[in-house]
């Protein structure tokens, strides 16, 4: 397995005034003809403050430098407190940005956060209270009260639920499009995998080539909004380009870490 470090040409953050410089442009190779199923992987570990991983998160990979700079991306893309100021409660857009969550399904919610007193807490999301109650009044069990919230008003409305999710997916694919195009590649070319829990993300069956990923929609983490995109991946020629099973493809697995 190789290890490789690569240095980020672009962090983009709220209330910072770092700036690094965009990618340096470079002939664009689009992927030659090579077996269907190729020896090789890239795992990718992504990273924020403290080493904290960056979960939930889609990443993309091009053999075409993303060269973000030249695209309205940071300023274009939508925010989380954006889409949900007047839609819904400060309490509910705190609780996404501390959970870095983009819509109320990214994980169960706790006893205490559907029984809390909105007078006297804060930080309870009036939402959940409300979706609770009634959950709980029609299913008369605590426990599937909880599994159930979403489908209770005011969590059941499509703009609380995914609606944010959506907005962004929907933007996502029309960038990639522009992307792809102003790199002159075919559409769907470019490719995505999200994040798991730990922060790996996978991208598997690679032609030997050169490769490049970013983010590209500004990542929400806390009141950050990070944009990573990377220098060029060498991913080298390999001896055999034979099928092989999932066990020995992970041998050849090229590992990258990214940490601003």
């Amino acid at each position: 397995m190789m290890a490789f470090a690569l240095c980020l040409l672009c962090a983009c953050v709220l209330n910072s005034q770092a700036q690094t410089p965009a990618p340096t442009p470079s002939p664009c190779v689009a992927p030659t003809a090579c077996p269907t199923f190729a020896p090789h992987g890239l795992q990718l570990q992504v990273s924020w403050k403290n080493k904290n991983p960056v979960t939930r998160k889609p990443f993309y990979l091009s053999p075409c430098a993303f060269n973000l700079a030249k695209l309205p991306v940071a300023s274009t893309a939508p925010s989380r407190k954006s889409y949900y100021t007047g839609k819904a409660s400060p309490q509910l857009i705190k609780w996404l940005e501390d959970n870095n969550c983009d819509t109320v399904y990214c994980r169960p919610l706790e006893e205490r956060e559907v029984t809390c007193s909105t007078t006297s807490d804060k930080n309870c999301v009036p939402e959940f209270v409300q979706a609770y109650n009634l959950a709980l009044a029609e299913l008369k069990n605590k426990d599937r009260a909880r599994k159930w919230i979403t489908n209770y008003e005011p969590l059941s409305k499509p703009e609380l639920r995914t609606g944010f999710y959506e907005k962004k997916k929907e933007w996502l694919k029309a960038t990639i499009v522009a992307i792809e195009d102003a790199s002159k590649l075919k559409r769907g070319t470019i490719r995505t995998a999200t994040t798991d829990k730990n922060g790996q993300v996978y991208f598997y069956d690679l032609c030997p080539g050169t490769y490049y990923i970013s983010n590209v929609a500004p990542a929400e983490i806390g009141s950050d909004r990070i944009i990573w995109e990377t220098t060029a991946i060498a991913i080298e020629e390999s001896e055999t380009l034979t099928k092989k099973s999932l066990t020995d493809l992970k041998r050849n697995l090229y590992t990258i870490t990214l940490v601003p």
